[in-house]
């Protein structure tokens, strides 16, 4: 078989579910049979102009024989779950990382400080106090009795360095606000 992106993952999955096993429990069948191979796609590469299938076959088999095939290893079903699943994993934690980052500019950007006073954005800590900034809650005791004990800074120190919140009205630019700079020349 020739390896094309991902697309001969299902078929190699599917031979080697049903056809390896049938192919090595025939009477007379050597050790060798049923054997699948995965070949490298530009070792097989055919000349120009229209794609047959059967005859890439016929090359395929030809070039195998031949000893001609660059060929690809193939692990075990048992490894290639393990690697699905480490990489699967990693991708997790790094897509988590990554909205972490983005949460603590977006915070930053709206000057609320929130990784100075807890070690974890994402804790409970700090989704308690985000859903409070969402809900419109601005005053610090109260943002700051939603902190846990084992905080990294205590109340008082979430009460000082929390700033007040800033309200921003859509479609208002944040200077022209208080009521200054309408009009012209103030």
């Amino acid at each position: 078989m020739e390896s094309t992106a991902q697309y001969w993952k299902p078929v190699w999955g599917t031979l080697e579910r049903y056809w390896k096993p049938i192919c090595q429990t025939r009477e007379g069948a050597l050790a060798t049979s049923g054997t699948l191979h995965l070949a490298q796609a530009l070792s097989n590469r055919g000349r120009r102009g229209r794609k047959k299938d059967f005859r890439d076959a016929e090359r395929l088999v030809k070039r195998l024989v031949a000893h001609e095939l660059i060929l690809s290893f193939v692990p075990d079903v048992e490894q290639r779950l393990w690697r699905t699943v480490v990489r699967t994993k990693y991708q997790l934690t790094r897509n988590r990382v990554q909205l972490q980052n983005r949460l603590e500019a977006l915070l930053e950007e709206a000057y609320i400080k929130l990784s100075s006073l807890v070690s974890d954005l994402l804790g409970a800590s700090a989704r308690r106090m985000l859903e409070a900034i969402a809900g419109g809650e601005t005053n610090r005791e109260t943002l700051a009795a939603l902190a846990d004990r084992g905080l990294r800074a205590n109340a008082g120190a979430v009460t000082r360095r929390a700033r007040r919140v800033p309200r921003v009205e859509p479609g208002i630019p944040e200077a022209n606000q208080d009521g200054a700079g309408r009009g012209g020349i103030n």
